[in-house]
């Protein structure tokens, strides 16, 4: 026993500290909220505070008998990530992520084979879809939850069609939806139930950001504990399980990202192979959001050797680049005849205009909004989830988190990989020019003609580019063990997920009878 605590004494305290925590606020959160007042309800805290504990030894046993030190971060992930994500694919009940309601009707319209939207004859945007497609996810917001589910369990694809309007997402191209697309046609083989195949198509969306986000960790040659940090955070897993293509659009970033660095990193004179990757990573980022498109400049910092030749470097990026713009822009004007200016006061042509005329006042009114809601994007994306109910994990959580992501980006233990100054600054550059888009597109296509702030940016829209930030700091200013590193990061991901697990669930109770 002495032996046994003298060599866990440091993940034992760090694993009973963040135990306590999240039990202490569970119960905060239980009582401020006014939940617990009838024995049900009692009982199911008692529950939920059970399956905490159990979770909590499970994962304390496993994770003390594996040597963190020898496996791979990547598998740490996977462990951690799949079932955790699971959960919270199971407790968000449908249509309480952002706009999942009009992402499931064109993930279905696209199961079908419609690949591009039509227009009604009045006019609208969307397609003929089974009258019924919606019944099960807006009724929540009505029912119980209890009752809810048993209505649920029993929708059924109804075979009368009507017409469905999704302006908005039918802007997006179809590879933004493929895998929500695939899961619902997998389900439509074996069952014609709403739920099963509304939660399949969540199911090979996680799918395909797991295996991606375990590849981008995979080959990221340093700060791999940032990585997977990010990669666990509670807002990228809610977007992660839902049938949004922001988990794509992140997961496509930070791939191709790592890969520029794992190629760096090896030294070796790129492939066809190589160039293919780099060409697909480019053209399907600019597909899912031409905002991001900018990430994929990243390639100009590849060394000229690995090329043979600097003509030939500039001459395949280059390519590269413009191919993916110019795909895009193919989709963009196609797709612009179904651009509907929903919001009162938005007229995008002539905001075009007036960006263009007082380029200044545009630069103002950035700096505006960013006075007025930096701290609420970093609160949100340090852990503000579901904005149906508006659950968000604890302040003290979130603090926790901001720190974690600030030791990890400035202590890694690959010192022999460091950035040029040069690099960074170009790097500088293209997040600045990426924050710049993400601006300038919902200036012109959301917030009203020449209003003073920019309306509709989210904290989660800047998810994508995160790892960037510790690029523009990398040259490790501090190191710390490998093995205590790992310890401090899996045992808070998984005590932080829970909390957050816990943090959602009562917020639904008052619909459970």
């Amino acid at each position: 026993m002495k032996k046994f605590l003298k060599e866990n004494v440091s993940y034992m305290l760090i694993f009973i500290a963040l135990f306590i925590l999240t039990i202490f606020i569970f119960f905060s959160q239980i009582y401020s909220n006014g939940i617990a007042e009838s024995n049900f309800e009692i009982d199911t805290i008692l529950k939920l505070t059970a399956f905490l504990i159990v979770v909590s030894i499970i994962y304390f046993f496993i994770l003390k008998n594996i040597d963190i030190k020898q496996i791979k971060l990547e598998n740490v992930f996977l462990f951690l990530i799949i079932p955790i994500g699971l959960i919270y694919l199971f407790i968000f009940p449908p249509n309480t992520i952002p706009d999942e309601a009009n992402h499931f009707e064109k993930s279905y319209d696209i199961s079908l084979g419609h690949l591009v939207s039509k227009f009604s004859d009045e006019g609208l945007v969307g397609n003929e879809l089974p009258n019924n497609l919606l019944d099960f996810c807006y009724s929540f917001e009505k029912d119980n939850y209890g009752i809810w589910l048993e209505r649920a369990k029993a929708s059924t694809i109804s075979n009368d069609m009507q017409w469905y309007s999704f302006p908005n997402t039918s802007l997006y191209s179809f590879i933004c939806y493929l895998p929500q697309a695939i899961g619902i046609f997998v389900a439509r083989i074996f069952t014609n139930k709403w739920l099963i195949i509304f939660l399949f198509s969540r199911l090979f969306n996680f799918a395909v950001y797991v295996a991606l986000m375990y590849f981008s960790i995979k080959i990221m040659p340093f700060n791999k504990n940032l990585l997977v940090l990010i990669a666990s955070l509670p807002i990228v897993l809610q977007e992660a399980i839902s049938i949004s293509p922001d988990a794509t659009t992140i997961a496509l970033c930070v791939f191709l990202v790592s890969y520029i660095f794992y190629l760096k990193d090896k030294k070796i004179v790129l492939t066809k192979k190589n160039y293919f990757i780099l060409a697909i990573f480019s053209i399907l980022i600019a597909l899912m959001k031409i905002v991001y498109t900018p990430i994929c400049l990243l390639m100009y910092i590849l060394p000229k050797e690995q090329f043979t030749s600097k003509k030939k470097k500039y001459l395949l990026i280059t390519s590269f680049v413009l191919l993916a713009l110019l795909i895009n822009l193919l989709w963009t004007g196609y797709a612009s005849r179904f651009l509907v200016e929903t919001n009162v006061g938005v007229n995008s042509k002539e905001q075009v205009k007036f960006v263009l005329m007082h380029p200044l006042n545009f630069i103002l009114t950035i700096f505006r909004t960013m006075n007025m809601y930096l701290a609420n994007w970093i609160s949100n994306i340090l852990g503000d989830l579901s904005y149906y109910k508006g659950v968000s994990v604890a302040s003290i959580y979130k603090y926790i988190t901001a720190f974690l992501l600030i030791i990890f980006m400035f202590c890694d233990n690959k010192k022999e990989e460091k950035i040029e100054k040069n690099s960074k600054i170009f790097i500088g550059i293209i997040f600045l020019l990426i924050i710049g888009l993400i601006f300038s597109s919902l200036y012109v296509q959301w917030t009203a003609l020449q209003r003073e702030n920019i309306e509709g940016v989210q904290g989660r829209y800047f998810i994508p580019i995160i790892m960037l930030i510790p690029l523009l700091f990398k040259n490790d200013y501090f190191t710390l063990e490998k093995k205590i590193q790992n310890r401090i990061l899996v045992s808070f991901l998984l005590f932080l997920n829970l909390h957050a697990i816990i943090s959602i669930i009562p917020h639904f109770l008052v619909f459970i009878q």
